[in-house]
Protein backbone atom coordinates (compact mmCIF):
# COMPACT_ATOMS: atom_id res chain seq x y z
CA UNK A 1 0.00 0.00 0.00
CA UNK A 2 1.40 3.35 -1.01
CA UNK A 3 1.59 6.03 1.66
CA UNK A 4 -0.20 9.30 1.12
CA UNK A 5 2.42 12.03 0.92
CA UNK A 6 1.85 15.60 1.98
CA UNK A 7 4.92 17.38 0.63
CA UNK A 8 7.55 17.04 -2.06
CA UNK A 9 10.27 15.81 0.28
CA UNK A 10 8.01 12.93 1.33
CA UNK A 11 7.54 12.09 -2.35
CA UNK A 12 11.33 12.08 -2.76
CA UNK A 13 11.84 9.68 0.16
CA UNK A 14 8.97 7.35 -0.74
CA UNK A 15 9.69 7.36 -4.49
CA UNK A 16 12.17 5.38 -6.54
CA UNK A 17 14.49 8.31 -7.26
CA UNK A 18 15.63 8.57 -3.67
CA UNK A 19 19.24 7.72 -4.43
CA UNK A 20 19.53 10.56 -6.95
CA UNK A 21 18.67 13.39 -4.53
CA UNK A 22 21.80 14.64 -2.79
CA UNK A 23 20.03 16.26 0.16
CA UNK A 24 18.69 12.84 1.17
CA UNK A 25 22.21 11.43 1.40
CA UNK A 26 23.02 13.40 4.56
CA UNK A 27 22.71 11.55 7.83
CA UNK A 28 19.28 11.65 9.40
CA UNK A 29 17.42 13.55 6.68
CA UNK A 30 15.50 10.63 5.19
CA UNK A 31 14.80 9.11 8.59
CA UNK A 32 13.43 12.42 9.89
CA UNK A 33 11.06 12.66 6.94
CA UNK A 34 9.95 9.05 7.39
CA UNK A 35 9.43 9.67 11.12
CA UNK A 36 7.19 12.62 10.28
CA UNK A 37 5.16 10.46 7.87
CA UNK A 38 4.73 7.64 10.41
CA UNK A 39 3.73 10.08 13.15
CA UNK A 40 1.05 11.58 10.91
CA UNK A 41 -0.27 8.08 10.07
CA UNK A 42 -0.47 7.14 13.75
CA UNK A 43 -2.31 10.35 14.64
CA UNK A 44 -4.74 9.87 11.77
CA UNK A 45 -5.51 6.35 13.00
CA UNK A 46 -6.40 7.42 16.53
CA UNK A 47 -10.05 8.09 17.36
CA UNK A 48 -10.98 11.71 17.83
CA UNK A 49 -11.40 12.96 21.40
CA UNK A 50 -14.93 13.96 22.34
CA UNK A 51 -15.49 17.68 22.45
CA UNK A 52 -15.96 19.22 25.91
CA UNK A 53 -19.40 20.56 26.72
CA UNK A 54 -20.04 24.11 25.58
CA UNK A 55 -20.83 25.24 29.09
CA UNK A 56 -19.82 23.50 32.26
CA UNK A 57 -22.31 23.94 35.08
CA UNK A 58 -20.82 23.26 38.51
CA UNK A 59 -23.26 22.31 41.25
CA UNK A 60 -23.38 21.80 45.00
CA UNK A 61 -24.20 18.32 46.29
CA UNK A 62 -25.56 18.34 49.87
CA UNK A 63 -25.04 14.58 50.23
CA UNK A 64 -21.28 14.89 49.77
CA UNK A 65 -21.22 18.50 51.06
CA UNK A 66 -18.97 19.61 48.23
CA UNK A 67 -19.01 21.45 44.92
CA UNK A 68 -18.76 19.25 41.86
CA UNK A 69 -18.67 19.57 38.12
CA UNK A 70 -20.15 17.81 35.12
CA UNK A 71 -19.08 14.27 34.26
CA UNK A 72 -16.67 15.39 31.55
CA UNK A 73 -14.13 16.85 33.98
CA UNK A 74 -14.38 14.60 37.02
CA UNK A 75 -15.14 11.24 35.42
CA UNK A 76 -18.63 10.55 36.75
CA UNK A 77 -22.11 11.86 35.98
CA UNK A 78 -24.01 11.43 39.22
CA UNK A 79 -22.28 11.54 42.59
CA UNK A 80 -25.13 10.19 44.71
CA UNK A 81 -28.57 8.63 44.55
CA UNK A 82 -30.35 11.98 44.96
CA UNK A 83 -29.39 14.22 42.01
CA UNK A 84 -32.62 16.19 42.51
CA UNK A 85 -31.03 17.76 45.61
CA UNK A 86 -28.20 19.32 43.58
CA UNK A 87 -28.35 23.07 43.11
CA UNK A 88 -26.31 25.04 40.60
CA UNK A 89 -23.47 27.31 41.56
CA UNK A 90 -24.30 31.02 41.21
CA UNK A 91 -21.90 33.74 40.16
CA UNK A 92 -21.72 35.01 43.75
CA UNK A 93 -20.71 31.57 45.02
CA UNK A 94 -18.05 31.29 42.31
CA UNK A 95 -16.69 34.67 43.36
CA UNK A 96 -16.63 33.59 47.02
CA UNK A 97 -14.79 30.35 46.18
CA UNK A 98 -12.27 32.36 44.15
CA UNK A 99 -11.66 34.71 47.10
CA UNK A 100 -11.23 31.80 49.52
CA UNK A 101 -8.72 30.21 47.14
CA UNK A 102 -10.65 26.98 46.75
CA UNK A 103 -10.71 25.32 43.34
CA UNK A 104 -13.83 26.00 41.32
CA UNK A 105 -15.05 22.85 39.56
CA UNK A 106 -14.89 23.09 35.79
CA UNK A 107 -12.38 25.95 35.67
Amino acid sequence: MKRATKSADEDDVAGRGRRYYTYLQRAGVASAIKRRMRRRERRAGKPARPAPPATCRPYYCPTVDDYECCGYHCGFDVCCSAPELHWPLTQAERYLLRILGEPIPGE
